[in-house]
Formats: structure tokens, sequence, C-alpha cells
């Protein structure tokens, strides 16, 4: 798509003026973020930041073309604008007439509101059948996205007759095939798309499409074809960089030996399911991640069979397995700490923390190595997680600090008296999981669940804090520490861990775990200071502009960009 009919935008966004800069290399994928960013750019009076700011309103609507009232409110901006093309303009007026008036969706609401998400498809399906606008398209692909029933869905889309650009169908059908890992089908539908319409972000999707058929120069090409249209990208680009000139499959050891160390409480099938996923990973079966690697398990005080599970992997896995009961739960922080004490855990050289749901695939061991290569300095290495029930979806990524929401704006503001000073940045939930995650660089937090650290650099940072028991912000709260001290953790996206995380789901129906967490979320608030908070965030702002002008200038001494 071609936004405007003479298109100037940066080629180097690290140049940009804050906070614009920090934002963009913060990410820029996910609808919202986008808008978020054109806000910022608009206004500006520097023209080529306008020009950039309109540039981010198209993608943001090319993410969602069949969302009318986004298409509406983007042409009331762009109507008049001579940076916009005629052609690009009738696009959006389509979209906006297929989208029609919005329906009445209160009893779909109730239904919602009431969890009977059976009778929420059948609903839409009857609505479908009724009236087949649009609206009903885009709630059948929610619900079907949520609940991973992408055959369903991909029905849906198939058979809809009611009014839509046949470029965004194509685009649709093609998410919709890539999320049910039909790649054959969602390279055609890309590329129908295409033929259409010349989109950076279908390009971009059909390179990730490419790059998991094993065409990898197809895949390349494709990409390179969406950056030429939008230099900006600081996901695509980082995407591109690590396929063609990475190095996640280095066969590199993690010399002086890995403690792989778990806590849990009465999760047994979670656990067992945990660790024989660990027991045939790379960290067992061949040693190619490690020169010697041991495993325990801190049991805090469960009732059910865990005592049972953990005796059986003592005997299945003898000596580099070993388990600690305790008669009482004491906590992520307290478990954490204590398993560091343990003699055994003292003579590796590194120390990886599982969580007890937590499912890794073959060669996790192998991709933190190959990011511990890369990032030597680290203070700690992270991976990229999603729901083990419905893969698509993403859990986190690589978290960054953004501003915090006024107070007015924040939810109950009354509750507690007191003004947040920062957010963690929420990308990874603006969209499904179409590869835009999938690199490596630093950031201010990588997710607990999963994490590699240099044991003698952990220790130097400080126990885990115990006042963040029993679970939560703990492992933020020591990233913190890390990003104080300049040993910024880093994310190794290519390594992807499957999360069944049910203990989240349940606090949230616990009025005391709601509470606890959070209580735990104001003392992280309070924890540093604005100064502080700010210096953290300039610090990485200006790590990540160097590190994406090491890779940009990579791939054009490598021929795969313009110069």
């Amino acid at each position: 798509m071609d936004s405007s009919t003479n298109q100037s935008v940066f080629h180097r966004p690290e140049l940009l003026p804050e906070p614009l800069r920090r934002n963009l290399l913060t990410g820029t994928d996910g609808r919202f973020q986008l808008l978020g960013l054109a806000q910022e750019a608009l206004q500006s009076a520097d023209e080529k930041l306008v020009v950039l700011g309109v540039d981010f309103l198209l993608a943001a609507f090319e993410h969602d073309p069949l969302d009318g009232a986004i298409a509406g409110q983007i042409l009331q901006v762009v109507e008049n604008s001579p940076l916009v093309s005629d052609g690009v303009k009738n696009l959006l007026r389509a979209s906006t007439t297929a989208a029609g008036e919005a329906p009445d969706t209160t009893y779909l609401n109730r239904l919602k509101l009431a969890g009977d998400l059976d009778a929420v498809r059948a609903y839409i399906e009857e609505q479908l059948a009724d009236q087949g606008g649009v609206v009903w398209l885009k709630e059948a692909v929610g619900l079907g996205a949520y609940r991973g029933e992408w055959e369903w869905v991909r029905g849906v889309a198939a058979g809809y007759q009611g009014p839509a650009p046949v470029w965004a169908m194509a685009k649709l059908r093609g998410d919709l095939a890539f999320l049910a890992g039909d790649y054959d089908d969602a390279a055609e539908a890309y590329a129908a798309s295409l033929n259409e319409v010349e989109t950076a972000l279908v390009f971009a999707r059909l390179g990730e499409t490419l790059h998991r058929m094993g065409k990898k120069d197809e895949a390349h090409a494709a990409w390179a074809r969406s950056m030429t249209m939008r230099p900006w990208q600081v996901n695509l680009l980082l995407r591109l960089h690590d396929s063609v000139l990475g190095d996640a499959g280095s066969s590199r050891k993690l010399d002086g030996g890995v403690a792989v160390l778990l806590y849990t409480y009465n999760k047994v099938a979670d656990l067992d399911a945990t660790l024989t996923a660990l027991a045939e990973s790379d960290a067992v079966t061949k040693g190619s991640g490690a020169d010697t690697c041991i495993i325990h398990v801190l049991d805090n005080g469960s009732t059910d069979a865990t005592a049972e599970v953990l005796a059986k992997w003592r005997e299945t896995l003898g000596e580099r397995f070993g388990f600690t009961r305790l008669p009482v739960n004491i906590g992520a922080p307290a478990a954490r700490n204590w398993l560091l004490g343990l003699d055994a855990v003292q003579a590796c050289r590194y120390v990886a923390f599982l969580d007890d749901d937590a499912h890794l695939p073959p060669a996790w061991l192998d991709a933190l190595a190959a990011a511990v290569e890369r990032y030597p300095a680290a203070g700690v290495w992270g991976c990229k997680v999603v729901d083990a029930a419905n893969p698509t979806v993403l859990q986190s990524v690589d978290l960054h600090l953004s501003d915090p929401p006024p107070k007015g704006a924040q939810a109950d503001p009354e509750a507690l008296d007191y003004q947040r000073r920062f957010r963690v940045s929420n990308l990874q939930h603006q969209d499904l999981d179409f590869g835009q995650f999938d690199y490596c660089r630093p950031c201010h937090s990588v997710t607990g669940c999963c994490h590699l650290f240099l044991r003698e650099r952990l220790e130097a940072a400080g126990p885990f804090d115990i006042r963040f028991s029993p679970t939560q912000y703990d492992d933020l709260e020591h990233d913190l520490r890390l990003c104080d001290a300049e040993k910024f953790p880093v994310y190794q996206g290519l390594l992807r861990v499957d999360h069944a995380k049910t203990s989240g789901r349940e606090s949230r129906n616990d009025p005391r775990a709601t509470a606890g967490a959070m209580a735990n979320l104001y003392k992280l608030q309070m924890l540093y200071s604005k100064e502080q908070l700010t210096a953290m965030r300039a610090r990485l702002t200006e790590t990540l502009a160097q590190d994406l002008t090491v890779k940009r200038d990579a791939l054009v001494q490598a021929g795969v960009l313009g110069g």
C-alpha cells in the first residue's frame, strides 16, 4: 500500500525525537501500538514526522481492514491530505462502507458475560445467516481465536457472502490458515491479497509463512520487500536479521554446568508433564546445551501425589535429579532463594528457573546458549511464552517500561491513593503470534517461567525479595534491579515455551489473592524513584538504538537491504 504520492519516512528510527523514538524502539507491531505512535507523530510540526504519523495510521488499518470504525476514523484524518494517494483513500472508504451501521450487540454481550461460549457461537452463526454483516464475521474471528477453533472460523470465513473488500478477505483467510498451521493455504491466500493490493503487513506475514515452509530465501525476499515499503518496522528488521545472520542454532555449551530449578505446589499433572518435556530435551538427552546438567525440585508442602511423581523421576533420571520436601508453602521468592543455596547448585556456573507448568521444546537450552553467546554481559536470558492450550496466544515477550497512565485513568484510582510510576509494555496482547517477536535483543524484563542466570551474577544482584510473596512481581523486581545495575535482561524469542499458567486465572477468583497482588504492585511501583526509572528507560533506549543500527548495517552489508 503506497501511503503517499511523495512518501518520505525516516530510515533510521533511532534518530527520532523522544518519546516517539523510545516507543517506536519498543516495537512497531499491534494496531493499538501503531495508533499510539501515529498520535505522537501527528502532533509534530515537522512535516517528515507528520508523513510518518500517517504511515503509522495506515499500518494500523492494515492490521484489521475489516474494522470499519477504525477505517472511518483514519479516513477523516487523511481525507484532505495530499500525503495520501486517492487509491488508499478509496480502500479506506470501501472498508468503511462494507462495515455498514453497527448492529445491536446487547444480547451477544449478555451471553459473553454469562460465559456460555457455546451459546455465543450459536448466536453468531445465527446472525451471520440472517444479516451477514462484517461485524458478525469479526465476532466469529474473535471467538475462534480465543478458543483456538480454527477449522470452524476458517469455515465461517470461507462461506462468508457479506460485503467486504476482496483483498481484506484474502488477508483474513491467510491469517486464519497461518494460525491453524496450514502454511500452504496461508501462502496462497496472502498471495491473492497482494495481487489485489500490496501491503507491507501481508508481505511480512507471507515471509513468515514461507520461512516456516522451509523457503528461507523467498521469505527473506518478502521481508525485504516489506522493509522497503516501511523502513521503520523494528520487529521485522530484528526478525530478518536473526533469520539471515543470527546463530540461533549455535551448539555452544554452557560451560561449568547448569542447575535447572523448579518449585511446585499441588500441580502434580502439570509438574509431571514439565519434567517429561525436560527429560526429553537437550539438557538431558544429548547434553548439547551444557556440559553437565542437574535438576532439583522444591516441593512447597504439596498434599497431592507430588511426592510419588518426584520419587518416580528420581528413579528415572538418577543422581542428576534431586528434590526437597517442605512442610509448608514458602512462596516463590523464598523457594528460589532456598534452591540457590543448595551445595549442588553452588557447584554450577549457570542456573535456570523453570515453572512447574512450563513445557519446553527439545532444544531449549541450545537456544538460551545462543543468546548467552550473542549477549554475554546480560543479567538474565529469557524466552517467548505462549498459552499451552492455544499456542497462538502470546503470554509474554520482551518487556519494556513505559509511561504510567494518568491517575484518573487507572482502575479504581481511589483504592490506593498513588500515582503509578511505570507500566510494562503489552505489545504481546495486541495480536496473536505471527512470528513478529521471534528475535533476540535486550529489554527491561523477561518472563520468570523459564529464564537462565549466570549464578555469580545472580547472587551479586541479591536474593529474590520475599516481600513479593507468594508469587507476584518477584521476577520483575529482580529484573529491574539488574537494569539499575546496567545488566539488562536479554530476550530470546526464537525459544518458545508453552505455559499452562493456571495460577493467575485462579488468583483472579480469590479476593485474598487479588488483594495480595495489588499490594505487591504497590510495593513494586514505589521501590524506585521516578528519576531512577527514567534513567533505566533512557539507558535501554540507547542500547536498543545501537543494537538496531548494528543489525541494520549488517543487513545492508550483506546485500539484504538497501543502504
